[in-house]
């Protein structure tokens, strides 16, 4: 069997976020969050929650029926729709708590509506055009979760954290699409263009090795469906049968980043095993779509 992961020896991590298990300063506090910013990992991108949205569940106020309402306080257009709404209190404190873990690179292209991707502000000199819309997407996806009925079975520490993680990785634009985005031609990444499918079939390894009771398994499945449908309408990206990520894909094929439509099921076992600690998860999910860290 595979090592277990650790943040302890992820080496995508620099020296202080390894020994404090965390990639953020935000995430070593509890109660409400005045300054944002601290959730922000240095060169990483927020793939569980967006920080605005992070900080908007973190300071909702606790109603007496196990709900919370969000109060929004800034205005940003991405968040004022949900001013008074409630939330399942349960569900976001676990959100809260896996998301700090869910981080990738920025040099990633993300899951645009229908079927496309588009630059990520990681990539330096390239538009960005369509990354708002792509973040509310994910953020759309992250309220449907914590807006779950408090009667809802399957909610668990375990079963949020594959959630975030599976809708993290459903979030990065395969290779197939990727590669079809304007500019693609200027990447000037190569190495890593080169084995995006790869590290994404990795992932779904790992997230398959995790173990989930049946309704663990009903609350993550139906949170990730919904976001795999606002992205693909269409339905060419798909989650793999009773799973929350979609089948593995080609890594051949492509010009600019390697990899094609979807094959076989991967009888390999991902490269590490799942932590100890199931507040490691989504650190452990998203390790392979973070570059290494030489700090």
């Amino acid at each position: 069997m595979p090592p277990k992961y650790s943040i302890s020896t992820d080496n995508t991590a620099n020296k202080s976020q390894r020994q404090s298990g965390k990639f953020s300063k935000a995430a070593k506090t509890t109660g409400t969050l005045s300054k944002p910013k601290d959730f922000r990992g240095k060169k990483l991108h927020e793939a569980g929650l967006p920080v605005d949205q992070y900080a908007l569940l973190r300071n909702a106020i606790p109603n007496a029926d196990g709900t919370s309402t969000l109060q929004v306080t800034n205005k940003n257009p991405s968040l004022l729709s949900y001013h008074g709404s409630k939330v399942n209190t349960a569900v976001a404190e676990k959100m809260i708590s896996s998301a700090d873990g869910a981080r990738t690179s920025t040099s990633i292209l993300l899951s645009g509506a229908n079927d496309t991707a588009v630059w990520h502000s990681g990539y330096i000199e390239k538009k960005t055009t369509g990354q708002p819309q792509a973040h509310n997407l994910v953020r759309k996806a992250n309220f449907k979760m914590a807006s779950t009925s408090t009667s809802t079975k399957g909610v668990s520490d375990r079963s949020v954290s594959v959630a975030i993680g599976s809708i993290a990785l459903a979030s990065v634009a395969p290779a197939e699409l990727a590669d079809k985005a304007p500019r693609s031609s200027s990447t000037k990444e190569v190495a890593w263009a080169n084995s995006l499918e790869e590290r994404r079939n990795e992932v779904k390894l790992r997230i398959d090795g995790i173990t989930l009771a049946p309704a663990e398994r009903s609350f993550v499945n139906k949170n990730v469906s919904e976001y795999f449908s606002s992205i693909s309408p269409s339905g060419k990206r798909r989650p793999q049968n009773k799973r929350s990520y979609s089948p593995p894909r080609k890594t051949k094929g492509g010009t600019y980043f390697k990899g094609g439509g979807y094959t076989d099921p991967d009888p390999k076992k991902p490269k590490l095993s799942p932590p100890s600690k199931d507040a490691e998860l989504t650190a452990y999910i998203t390790q392979p779509l973070r570059k290494q860290n030489k700090s």
